[in-house]
C-alpha cells in the first residue's frame, strides 16, 4: 500500500496501480480509480473505483466498490453488484438513487438509512426506511417496513412480502 502525507489533490483522472493510505483528504473534480484500497480521511471527488473504501467522510458522483467502510456517504448513484451489511458500516447513507441485485442485511449499523426510492431484485434487512416507494423483483424480508411519504407503498412484483422476524 502506497502511503501519501498530507492532502492529495487531483488534478487530472488518477489511477494507482496499488493501495493507497492519504493521511489528509483526497480532493479534486476529477475520478480516481485504484486497485487495490483507499484509506483517507475524508474523500471529496467525482468518482471512485476501487477494492475498499475506509474514510470519515465520502462525497462524490460515483462509488464503484466491493466494501464501503464510511462515516457519511453522499452521492448520486452507489452502484454494485452486491451490497452486504458486513461490507457497509455507515453512520448516514444519503443517495438518490440506490440500485442493487440484492441488497442482503442482517444488521446494517447505522444511525439513519434513507433512500428516495428502492429498486432491487431481493431486499433482506432488519429494517428497511424509505421516502414514497420501495419495490423488488422477487421478495422483501424484514421486521419492518415504512415509507415516509402518505400513500407511499412496498410490492414484490413475483414474489411476496414477509413482515416480521428478518433476516
Amino acid at each position: 500500500m502506497r502511503k501519501i502525507s498530507g492532502d492529495l489533490t487531483l488534478s487530472k483522472d488518477m489511477l494507482f496501480r496499488e493501495g493507497i493510505e492519504v493521511e489528509g483528504d483526497i480532493l479534486g473534480e476529477y475520478d480516481l480509480t485504484v486497485f487495490g484500497d483507499i484509506e483517507a480521511r475524508n474523500i471529496e471527488v467525482r468518482n471512485i473505483k476501487a477494492h475498499n473504501i475506509k474514510a470519515r467522510d465520502a462525497k462524490v458522483w460515483d462509488i464503484d466498490a466491493h466494501d464501503i467502510e464510511v462515516w457519511d456517504i453522499e452521492a448520486y448513484n452507489i452502484e454494485a453488484r452486491d451490497i452486504k451489511a458486513l461490507d457497509i458500516e455507515a453512520r448516514d447513507i444519503k443517495a438518490g438513487n440506490i440500485e442493487a441485485r440484492n441488497i442482503e442485511a442482517h444488521n446494517i449499523e447505522a444511525r439513519n438509512i434513507k433512500a428516495r426510492d428502492i429498486d432491487a431484485h431481493d431486499i433482506k434487512a432488519v429494517d428497511i426506511n424509505y421516502y414514497s416507494f420501495c419495490i423488488v423483483h422477487t421478495s422483501i424480508h424484514c421486521n419492518n417496513i415504512a415509507g415516509r411519504r402518505e400513500n407511499a407503498f412496498h410490492r414484490a412484483l413475483d414474489g411476496i412480502v414477509i413482515i416480521g422476524e428478518g433476516e
